[in-house]
């Protein structure tokens, strides 16, 4: 999937200021049935976007992809991001 080797890359790269359109592949991979692999790969490169954006995407994904797990690392991704304890990402 090519938003999941883009993603990797920002993350590598630590390129800035690309929060939207990370959001965008976020919300393009729920619908197009995007594996777990690509979705963190979004969530690790929204990890090292510094705007608050940013960790606002982190929470809605925390708080909303269907996957525990995914939802999982985007809490902790937030929690490291903000010097917080991780959300339950529930059942």
């Amino acid at each position: 999937m090519p938003d999941h080797a883009a993603a990797e890359g920002l993350a590598a790269l630590k390129a800035p200021g690309q929060t939207e359109a990370l959001l965008a592949a976020w919300k393009r991979s729920l619908s197009d049935g995007a594996d777990i692999d690509a979705r963190q790969a979004v969530i690790a490169a929204l990890a090292v976007q510094t705007d608050a954006r940013a960790r606002e995407a982190l929470g809605e994904i925390a708080g909303s992809d269907p996957q525990r797990v995914v939802r999982l690392r985007a809490g902790q991704a937030l929690a490291s991001s903000s010097g917080t304890a991780p959300a339950d990402p529930g059942p």
